[in-house]
């Protein structure tokens, strides 16, 4: 993935994670509440972005793929508030 194909909500997702606040999307419409479970991958166990110690808190998000953590050590606390999770999530 590269940062150029990210999405708007992508990007500002990144950014609320690095400042430790809430990226809330939930009044946007459903295709601007998208965003690839690879990029919150990325922010929870990656290096790539920096992310407070508040972790990565996201609002009324839609994520259409599955988040899998399988054998994954969080350098950060994620919180996923009213998401649409469409995929399966692993947590073991």
């Amino acid at each position: 993935m590269n940062d150029r194909d990210l999405s708007t909500l992508e990007r500002e997702l990144i950014e609320h994670a690095a400042a430790g606040t809430t990226c809330d999307v939930s009044g946007r419409p459903d295709d601007d509440r998208r965003v690839c479970a690879a990029v919150i991958y990325e922010l929870c166990v990656g290096a790539r972005w920096a992310v407070h110690a508040k972790g990565v808190r996201l609002t009324g998000a839609r994520i259409e793929e599955p988040l899998d953590f399988e054998h994954a050590t969080l350098r950060a606390p994620l919180k996923l508030r009213d998401c649409d999770l469409r995929g399966a999530v692993t947590c073991t």
